[in-house]
């Protein structure tokens, strides 16, 4: 039995007894009142009936759910301080950028700067080496001047030539320690020489001797010093002071520079004369003259 019905049962009970006194005490005329109070106990009983009692609300229990556990912390790795090498070297600037313009045959001195970081000091047994390229003049290797403790910085220049024609030029070189090892391995110098037009910028004429006084015939002796500006093919010839002349011929250079020329004339007759030189190519000019004397004796 529920304890529902038990409670029903139990008001059923005490209604009941209430209603069996009521029955005792009552006189006759009072019939009426007790039918009145028989009435009223049925429509309680009626209404304590379970199916006419209002539905209870049910109070839903929430569950609690379990809260989670907090995340394990990350193990963080242990931190290790990598030991330095004895021998370790950085770039640090250049002079003479890539691609820098240069005339033919100009000398320029190309630089590096060193910084040791590593935990050994370097001596003068470090060096700079050539190692592939166009060496354009250079030596093949270049020692330090001195030693490099480490933390300091070494600059190391190079004197270079520029080539004799036209283009773009590229030397690589390395720095390495005393055993040889490479430090460095990919450093460089990079120029442009740059076309200029070929021209003869200066001839320098001389007479040997400038003036005889002796026996005629004699022989006179000229030299023409010539400068170009590039490489290519100088034409010329020489011409004296009586209109005619004399030894067309042509000089290669295969570079900017000077060469020397010569030629031998006999004169015979007294007085003053002078000598041209003639640049046909390419610059389509004189350059002179130079006089020269002479006196014969019989």
């Amino acid at each position: 039995m529920s304890n529902k019905d038990f409670r029903i049962r139990t008001i059923l009970a005490i209604l009941t007894c209430i209603q069996l006194a009521c029955l005792v005490s009552f006189g006759p005329n009072e019939e009426d009142t007790l039918a009145k109070e028989q009435t009223s106990v049925a429509q309680t009983i009626e209404a304590l009936k379970p199916e006419n009692l209002p539905a209870q609300n049910s109070t839903a229990i929430q569950q609690v759910q379990p809260s989670e556990e907090p995340p394990e912390p990350a193990v963080q790795p242990t931190q290790t301080n990598t030991p330095k090498p004895c021998n370790d070297a950085q770039f640090v600037s250049e002079t003479i950028p890539d691609d820098s313009e240069f005339d033919a045959g100009a000398g320029f001195t190309k630089s590096w700067r060193f910084k040791n970081t590593g935990t050994c000091t370097w001596n003068t047994n470090y060096k700079l080496v050539f190692k592939s390229g166009n060496q354009m003049g250079a030596p093949a290797s270049k020692s330090l001047s001195g030693e490099v403790a480490p933390g300091e910085t070494i600059d190391i220049g190079v004197n270079m030539t520029a080539p004799a024609s036209a283009g773009t030029y590229q030397g690589n070189w390395k720095l390495i320690d005393d055993n040889g090892d490479n430090l460095i391995n990919n450093i460089w110098a990079k120029i442009k020489v740059i076309s200029e037009p070929f021209v003869v910028t200066s001839v320098n004429l001389v007479a040997i001797p400038p003036s005889f006084i002796g026996p005629c015939p004699f022989d006179f002796h000229f030299t023409a010093e010539i400068t170009v500006s590039s490489p290519g093919t100088v034409t010329y010839f020489w011409e004296r002071s009586d209109g005619e002349q004399y030894g067309h011929a042509s000089l290669n250079f295969t570079a900017a520079g000077t060469k020397t020329v010569s030629i031998s004339m006999a004169k015979i007759v007294p007085g003053t004369f002078w000598m041209k030189i003639y640049i046909d190519d390419p610059n389509h000019q004189y350059f002179g003259p130079v006089n020269y004397q002479l006196a014969c004796q019989v």
